[in-house]
């Protein structure tokens, strides 16, 4: 499941109140359909062991007024002060109304270059820091499926039906919490407070940028916001050990031409078509039409007969989606498995690219199963070839 995390400085504190429906929902489904129906979000909650310390629970849902005393004047729920207040915030709240105030008609693309004009002239410092975790749209949709079956089993008044769906929207619900949670506590324990020494990954600008160019966080508006990204030196230096063990040779590999013979190819063509001589129009096509006897490509069994007689400890096969790279390293799983190099297992990132995978490599997983298998991990059933209706 891929996660994209962002970064970025908030100065609005009725942000996320915009987006917020606080109409009741008892469950998952509930929340979906609130969604879906008006167009509103389910509430924040409170999260991390600080917030004990301010008299919440972890997963309580957050009301408005101990958020503002929180982030709009750094006082705990007591009016306890925590800290220095944020300078200027409400300078910056009233020159956004004056803005508005001279401009009643403004699209919401207007209202916020109103706003962001409004803190620039404010010197407005950050009220908080929203860091964002966006779960692959596979999920989301997967998510929103669940969600809309509920709603139309309960418009249908079937409550067999809306209970079984909203069941499993609580299921999915659930992980996806698991997932945010994890997220934030390896952000806090990685990349958050720590004395750590910490890295900009950003480049800088090639040219000075002028000021009218510039947000109120002084980057330039042909920026992404929340697109800056950090590293601390310890990941980097990790990174750094990985890629040198990836770039070393010395691991085992086939002859160039047993690996043709055994791809059913002729070595000097997969040859020509690794070092890039292009074929005529005609020949071009008919090699694209022909198949070898493994029933790959000529392009296809070029990149096997790389991957397969490198010697690198890691080797990339990189190609458009759906080229045909799953098949292509199951033929090459079959290839290694004849030449009794090793054993071959496959991981895959989910499980219809596991099922092709396991024509030639039996033992497949999907990611999640293989990371059940782990030590310390209750191992899954023993992988079967499936059939395409799996």
């Amino acid at each position: 499941m891929a996660v994209v995390v962002t970064l970025s400085k908030g100065y609005d504190l009725d942000y996320i109140w915009k987006q917020v429906d606080r109409g009741p929902a008892k469950d998952a489904a509930s929340y979906y359909i609130q969604a879906s129906e008006t167009g509103g979000e389910p509430p924040g909650r409170w999260w991390r062991p600080g917030v004990k310390a301010l008299g919440f629970e972890s997963g309580q849902t957050v009301e408005r007024k101990p958020y503002d005393l929180l982030f709009g004047e750094r006082k705990a729920p007591d009016g306890t002060q925590l800290g220095r207040p944020p300078g200027n915030g409400r300078k910056a709240a009233d020159l956004y109304a004056q803005l508005l105030a001279a401009e009643p008609h403004a699209t919401a693309e207007r209202k916020r270059e109103l706003r962001t004009e409004a803190v620039k002239k404010a010197r407005q410092s950050p009220l908080f820091f929203d860091l964002t975790l966006s779960l692959s749209k596979s999920i989301s949709i997967f998510h929103a499926s669940l969600g809309e079956n509920a709603r139309l089993a309960r418009q249908a008044g079937d409550s067999d039906g809306d209970a079984y769906w909203s069941a499993l929207v609580g299921e999915v619900d659930g992980m996806i919490w698991q997932a945010v949670q994890t997220g934030f506590g390896y952000f806090q324990r990685e990349a958050g407070y720590t004395p750590a020494p910490v890295a900009c990954l950003e480049a800088p600008e090639p040219a000075e940028v002028p000021r009218s160019l510039l947000r109120a966080d002084g980057r330039s508006i042909y920026q992404r916001h929340g697109g800056v990204r950090y590293a601390t030196h310890a990941q980097l230096s990790l990174e750094e050990r990985m890629l040198v063990l990836a770039r070393a040779t010395g691991a085992p590999r086939m002859v160039r031409g047993d690996a043709a013979r055994t791809l059913g190819a002729d070595l000097a063509q997969l040859e020509a078509t690794l070092v890039g001589r292009a074929p005529d129009a005609q020949n071009a096509q008919d090699a694209l039409s022909e198949r070898t006897r493994t029933g790959l490509r000529e392009d296809q069994a070029a990149a096997a007969l790389a991957v397969l007689t490198d010697g690198r400890r890691v080797s990339v096969i990189n190609a458009p989606a759906g080229s045909g790279k799953t098949w292509v390293l199951a033929v090459a799983g079959q290839a290694w498995a004849a030449a009794g190099l090793g054993r071959v297992i496959g991981i895959t990132p989910s499980q219809s690219t596991r099922n092709t995978l396991s024509a030639g490599v039996p033992v497949s997983y999907n990611a999640a199963q293989f990371l059940g298998h782990l030590p310390g991990q209750a191992a899954p059933a023993a992988p079967s070839r499936s059939s395409p209706a799996t």
